[in-house]
């Protein structure tokens, strides 16, 4: 629940304190319904928040836009909050963005143990398979992700389970096949 509002004209870290330093501002303390306010007025306050909390306020939030770089950095700048959930959504994302590159690999496993195999297919079935394969991959790497978002298993399982299923599968092909 809302307790405080505190807006004011400028801030600065001030590292001797480890606080923020907020300068020609107002405070409004909320009572237990929003109808009592008492405000407060200040030139001088100083908020026990941690130094990283304007850039996390700041900074773009989505783990699908960012690089490897930038949200590993947005981790670490949200790894002090409460919020477990967007903690774990970026965890997971780190993790999958690190798997994803072996996706060539399975896929092409895959395609040339089935190419080896099934050798009476035309094109159009063939490219019909394909697109069965790829769909399938990201259907179950959509669905484990979300295991690991929403805290089921680890985001390291959650991000190369997908890839460890796939190479099983492409391996046990490739055996068929020969």
């Amino acid at each position: 629940q809302l307790k405080q509002i505190v807006i004011a004209k400028s801030a600065f870290w001030n590292s001797q304190i480890n606080s923020w330093c907020l300068q020609q501002g107002i405070i409004d303390n909320l009572g237990n319904n929003t109808a009592t306010i008492k405000r407060i007025s200040f030139n001088d306050y100083n908020l026990k928040l941690p130094k990283t909390f304007f850039k996390v306020v700041n900074q773009e939030r989505d783990p699908y836009s960012m690089s490897l770089v930038q949200a590993k950095d947005y981790l670490k700048l949200i790894s002090d909050s409460n919020n477990l959930a967007k903690i774990r959504l970026f965890q997971v994302r780190i993790q999958q963005k690190i798997a994803f590159p072996s996706i060539c690999l399975i896929f092409a496993l895959i395609g040339s143990s089935i190419g080896a195999t099934f050798t009476n297919l035309n094109r159009s079935q063939s490219f019909g398979f394909c697109i069965a394969i790829v769909f399938t991959y990201y259907l179950l790497g959509f669905l484990i992700g979300s295991l690991g978002i929403t805290g089921l298993i680890s985001p390291i399982m959650a991000a190369w389970l997908p890839n460890t299923i796939g190479f099983g599968l492409g391996f046990w092909l490739l055996k068929r096949a020969n």
